[in-house]
């Protein structure tokens, strides 16, 4: 079989997706265009643990007086959803993140509609709620076009 690396590069690569690899963090690097906010995503494949990470950010940094009320925000987000992935704000850099973690059974990821939702399902959340979420952090709503 196949290391969960490896399974996941070529996933990516059947599903004609863009990204780099960095060999330290064992993670793959995307950049999504969302209906209404552009994420970057990192897909790390964790072989010891048997389990892949999606950790997808908003790539704007929230203002600091904005901060816990963006925190209550993302508790009723929470609260109102049913996606395998939950909300943070990353203390580091400030930026809003989604996360979602899958095990891996020993067959391995057998299943691509299931790697699908598992790479989809981070990003949606935050698109899904982003205009909720920035009308929070700043006050208005963001405008998304470039």
């Amino acid at each position: 079989m196949e290391n969960l690396t490896e399974q996941v590069a070529k996933l990516l690569d059947e599903m004609e997706f863009s990204y780099d690899f960095d060999d330290e963090q064992n993670g793959f690097f995307l950049e999504f265009r969302m209906d209404n906010t552009d994420v970057d995503i990192i897909i790390i494949a964790d072989d010891e643990a048997k389990c892949l990470y999606n950790r997808t950010n908003l790539t704007l940094t929230l203002p600091d007086d904005s901060i816990t009320a963006v925190l209550y925000k993302i508790n009723e987000i929470h609260n109102q959803s049913f996606s395998q992935a939950h909300i943070y704000i990353d203390e580091d850099n400030k930026k809003l993140t989604a996360q979602t973690v899958i095990d891996i059974p020993e067959s391995g990821i057998v299943d691509d509609d299931i790697f699908k939702y598992f790479l989809s399902s981070a990003p949606q959340l935050l698109d899904d709620n982003f205009n909720d979420i920035m009308s929070v952090a700043f006050g208005q709503k963001h405008d998304t076009s470039k």
